[in-house]
């Protein structure tokens, strides 16, 4: 019988959690100890979190999106506690990558059956990032929706009229700015070591951020191996192109503005005084001006659907 806590978040974009959904869950783990916790608070989440450690549950289901999973993630990777994550956020990464999207019915079976595997955990200062993060445009667009978030009741609304694609626009938005951000970096591994002046600088546990932007197409989350892609592109119209292009699908590794590479470890310094933000899972996982990263191989244990285990196994 397995011990299972169900965490629901009521700040998340698409809040709304249907009673269907709760009664399947009930229904199918009905062998099972369910315990249902409401959070208000990011203290009181934590409180929670560190109960459901000491008192060693099997598995947590947080109800939420990437940032609620995030935190999640922060108290139970290493533990052994298992998880699966109830998508109700805006870009929803890792529950669409595990093709959790739509099939909640068959990953609460999974549950029941015991049928989880192992994914990798990528440590940023100190923090885990489970999906996609970076410093430049991404994180600028991230912290602008969420200040919108907190700053704006109605903008829940927008984010859930456009769903993923909030990010696409706010993008769009950063770069029709007067002046393109850029941040100057120096970027080594065992292997590489390199400088770059760059709008856009990006660290990928998986091939996707916001569903349909496959900026690593041969990443994988249980490798042991992260991928870094740094975009150099000096003029805007050629980031807009490229970016366009990884947007459509098309292979960008041949153009010379972009760098692509898969490590097990890197540090990224900031050439300036001024701090920057390190985004990952839509929430701010380090502020200064230098970086450690590296990879935690198979640090948490997660649900996937039968059509998605080709990707991990």
């Amino acid at each position: 019988m397995h011990k299972v806590a169900v965490i629901m978040n009521s700040r998340a974009s698409h809040s709304e959690v249907t009673s269907q959904e709760v009664q399947w869950l009930k229904e199918i783990l009905f062998r099972s100890s369910i315990i249902f916790y409401s959070p208000e608070t990011l203290e009181s989440l934590a409180e929670c979190l560190d109960n459901i450690v000491r008192e060693k549950f099997d598995v947590v289901v947080p109800v939420g999106g990437d940032g609620t999973f995030n935190l999640v993630v922060q108290k139970i990777a290493h533990t052994g506690i298992k998880t699966l994550p109830i998508p109700t956020g805006t870009a929803n990464d890792l529950a669409n990558e595990l093709g959790i999207v739509g099939k909640l019915k068959k990953a609460f079976h999974k549950i029941r059956e015991d049928d989880f595997l192992d994914i990798d955990l990528i440590e940023i200062n100190g923090r885990y990032m489970v999906t996609n993060g970076g410093i430049g445009l991404a994180g600028m667009v991230a912290e602008k929706i969420n200040d919108y978030r907190a700053q704006f009741p109605l903008f829940k609304k927008v984010m859930k009229s456009f769903d993923h694609h909030v990010y696409g626009l706010g993008m769009v938005g950063a770069l029709s700015l007067p002046k393109m951000p850029r941040v100057d970096l120096r970027f080594f591994s065992d292997s590489v070591e390199r400088v770059v002046n760059t709008p856009l600088f990006l660290v990928n546990n998986q091939p996707n951020i916001a569903r349909s932007f496959k900026i690593a197409p041969r990443t994988k989350n249980n490798d042991g191996l992260f991928n870094v892609s740094i975009f150099e592109h000096p003029k805007r119209i050629q980031l807009l192109k490229t970016i366009w292009q990884v947007r459509s699908g098309v292979n960008v590794e041949s153009d010379s503005n972009f760098f692509s590479m898969e490590v097990s470890n890197c540090k990224v310094e900031v050439l300036g005084e001024t701090p920057l933000s390190f985004f990952g899972d839509g929430e701010i996982l380090a502020q200064g001006t230098s970086f450690d990263i590296k990879i935690h191989p198979k640090a948490l244990s997660v649900i996937s659907s039968e059509e998605k285990l080709g990707v991990f196994r």
